[in-house]
């Protein structure tokens, strides 16, 4: 089984983030041989109580994690990454928004794309394991994937 880590930004997010991390969770039933991991990305400037919601949801799910960063979508996606290749040691990594805007219900999909175009190896450099990361843009789903 290989884990896929779902990065979410979040900002001010908590009437849908919960909602969301559940549909999340509902299509990892449909991406065989999968796990899914959800890492929330909360930007230090969230004032509606997002950081709390998510922090109660990952006490209550081991598969749940949450980290605070400083302001912005590309400084959250940075952390986020390395918080992610650091600490949960993903084969592939994917990034939604956390308000739902792209639905969860892609994931299967672009997990599928890469199990259909990626040779799965592991390269020994100096004595040391190197993982080769991916990252699918739903935008480069070949036709039929859609």
């Amino acid at each position: 089984m290989r884990k896929a880590v779902i990065l979410l930004p979040a900002w001010n997010e908590k009437g849908s983030i919960g909602k969301f991390i559940d549909q999340v969770f509902e299509e990892e039933q449909n991406a065989k041989g999968w796990s899914f991991e959800i890492l929330v990305v909360v930007d230090k400037r969230s004032k509606d109580g997002t950081l709390d919601l998510v922090e109660n949801m990952a006490r209550g799910n081991r598969k749940i994690h949450v980290i605070q960063t400083d302001p912005g979508l590309g400084t959250a996606l940075i952390e986020g990454h390395r918080y992610s290749i650091v600490h949960l040691n993903p084969d592939a990594l994917a990034q939604l928004d956390a308000d739902g805007q792209v639905k969860a219900d892609v994931l299967p999909r672009l997990l599928g794309a890469l199990d259909k175009v990626m040779i799965w190896r592991r390269a020994r450099v100096l004595f040391r394991e190197v993982k080769i990361y991916l990252v699918p843009l739903g935008s480069f789903l070949p036709k039929g994937l859609r």
